[in-house]
């Protein structure tokens, strides 16, 4: 009898070993499967894209970025980077609360309406402008309204109070190109450079022209953040993120007692600003050098349009209108506010939207390309976390 059950048991206990090793191997394989995911790039564990924001930015988010900054900073980049900072200018309020370097192409429009209306009180009187965002975009970068700020970072770290809060934001190199391509050169803000052609007309500069420029050119909005704003000399407080942009302003506005300048602004006034703006801006582009000479009104239109569905602004599924009694300003613009409030895009499907067609773009684009953006932005893919491979 007790044969016949060690017998018994024998199979059972082979089966259990079996059983147990089969596990082991399957555990064992998926703790190899996420080591790889997991390093698959070394930034691929900060991984930064843009998407859907959150309602509140924390301390610990600001903390995780600082540390990953200070890290970077200490073990890398401190030497290469150097002490200057390439940002031509240094923007801080009258009472020295918040000190910002701005980055082109990183939410610097939406900051200098912002320190325009804090250190220009008597011009904002005169001119009855009780808000921030009822500045003109145009008088920000080149008009009389200007921010007040120091020309350079020497000049600007001696006004530095105990109490001022430093900032920057931050953006994901591959979406920054891809909207400097968009608002430069696929529309003709930079048309009059000549730096890609000698003609004064680029109506068909592709995306893959710009970014072989790119690589090579020493312009503030096609530079790495993290030489703009050189963040090993300007050791900021907090890192805002353009991919949880209206959050992370939120929370530096508050950490600067400013919060206030938001409290009656929401993503709906944000959108219909900018488009205000943009369709403004290009319409003086067009007339004031002369581009009738390249293409009609019309087909400013239909550029600005396809740049507004592709910023998610509008259903990419709604065609251009194609027979409005005339294609000046106030008309255009009309059409379009009119389609947003009538036929509105969620915030989900906007940013799905735009990384569609982040995605495509960058399938355009050669490897060499890839590769050398890859090596010339690798310390904001490093400093910042972003990952280093192109959308898909």
């Amino acid at each position: 009898m007790l044969m016949m059950r060690m017998r018994a048991f024998k199979p059972m206990r082979v089966f259990t070993a079996l059983t147990f090793g089969g596990v082991a191997v399957i555990v064992l394989k998926l703790l190899v499967l996420q080591f790889v995911r997991d390093h698959r790039s070394k930034d691929a564990i900060h991984y930064t894209r843009p998407g859907r924001q959150g309602n509140t930015t924390s301390e610990e988010d600001m903390s995780r970025r600082v540390t990953l900054m200070s890290q970077a900073c200490a073990t890398r980049w401190s030497y290469n980077l150097g002490s200057q900072l390439y940002s031509v200018s240094i923007y801080s309020d009258e009472n020295q609360n918040l000190m910002y370097c701005p980055v082109p192409k990183a939410g610097c429009t939406f900051w200098g309406r912002i320190f325009s209306f804090l250190t220009r009180p008597d011009d904002m009187s005169q001119m009855k402008i009780h808000s921030p965002f009822e500045i003109d975009r145009m008088k920000i970068h080149f008009g009389p309204l200007q921010p007040v700020g120091q020309p350079d970072w020497n000049l600007a770290k001696n006004e530095i109070k105990e109490h001022t809060v430093k900032f920057f934001f931050a953006r994901d190199p591959y979406s920054r190109l891809w909207s400097v391509y968009l608002d430069k050169y696929y529309l003709p803000d930079f048309w009059h450079r000549k730096e890609l052609s000698n003609h004064i007309c680029l109506l068909n500069i592709s995306f893959q022209k710009f970014m072989a420029f790119a690589i090579t050119s020493h312009d503030g909005h096609v530079l790495p953040v993290a030489v703009v704003c050189n963040p090993c000399e300007f050791r900021p407080q907090y890192i805002g993120k353009m991919e949880t942009f209206f959050r992370d302003s939120k929370f530096i506005l508050d950490k600067g007692r400013m919060g206030s300048l938001l409290d009656n602004y929401s993503f709906k006034n944000y959108t219909e600003t900018e488009l205000k703006s943009i369709i403004s801006n290009y319409f003086w582009y067009y007339n004031m050098r002369q581009l009738s000479q390249c293409f009609t009104e019309k087909d400013l239109c239909r550029r600005m349009w396809r740049v507004f569905q592709i910023n998610g602004h509008i259903r990419s599924t709604l065609e251009f209108p194609e027979n409005l009694p005339i294609y000046n300003e106030e008309t255009f613009l009309g059409h379009v506010l009119q389609t947003v409030r009538s036929q509105g895009i969620s915030r989900a499907e906007a940013a799905t939207q735009r990384r569609k067609y982040l995605a495509n773009a960058y399938k355009t684009v050669s490897r060499a390309v890839i590769k050398a953006i890859q090596e010339r932005f690798k310390p904001d893919f490093d400093i910042f976390g972003y990952d280093t491979r192109p959308p898909k």
